[in-house]
C-alpha cells in the first residue's frame, strides 16, 4: 500500500486474480459439501470441517487466490496466515517432493495412490557399513 496522496486517494497493489479467486471459493464450496456428504453418519460432528486454499504462480512465486476458510460468516480465522502446529505446515512440501517424483523420475516414484509404509527406519551406511538408526526411529507415525 502506498502513502496517501494530498487528494486522499490510496493505492493498493495486489497479485490476487479475482477470477482465479471466485474459482477457488467456488472450488471450496462444492468441494466441502462432497465432503460434508461423505462424513454424514460417520461420527457426530463436534463443528463442521474446515479448509485452506491458497494458489500461487510457480513462476513468480506471487499469490493468485486466497482462501482461509469454508465460510467467513461462520469463522473469521484464516487457517492460511494463523499459527498451526509446525507438522501440518511441512506436509505440503512433504507432498510435493514425493508427487514431484513422478514428473522428475527416480529411484521410487510416489503418486496419489501410492501407500507407504509408516516403520522405523534403519539405514546403512555406505562409507562405514554400520547401521544408522535415527533417533526418531523407535516410534511411527501413527503412535503420536
Amino acid at each position: 500500500m502506498e502513502e496517501r496522496e494530498p487528494d486522499g486517494i490510496t493505492s493498493v497493489y495486489t497479485t490476487l486474480d479475482p477470477r482465479l479467486q471466485r474459482a477457488a471459493e467456488q472450488a471450496i464450496a462444492d468441494g466441502m459439501q462432497l465432503v460434508d456428504k461423505a462424513l454424514a453418519g460417520k461420527h457426530a460432528p463436534r463443528q463442521r470441517p474446515q479448509v485452506a486454499l491458497i494458489a500461487i504462480d510457480p513462476h513468480t512465486g506471487e499469490v493468485k487466490a486466497l482462501c482461509g476458510g469454508r465460510d467467513y460468516a461462520t469463522s473469521q480465522l484464516n487457517r492460511n496466515t494463523c499459527e498451526r502446529p509446525p507438522g501440518s505446515v511441512f506436509k505440503p512440501f512433504v507432498y510435493t517432493a514425493a508427487l514431484n517424483t513422478a514428473v522428475k523420475g527416480g529411484f521410487q516414484i510416489f503418486t496419489p495412490a501410492s501407500t507407504v509404509v509408516d516403520a522405523p527406519t534403519h539405514l546403512r551406511s555406505m562409507t562405514i557399513g554400520e547401521l544408522i538408526r535415527p533417533l526418531t526411529s523407535r516410534i511411527s507415525f501413527t503412535e503420536l
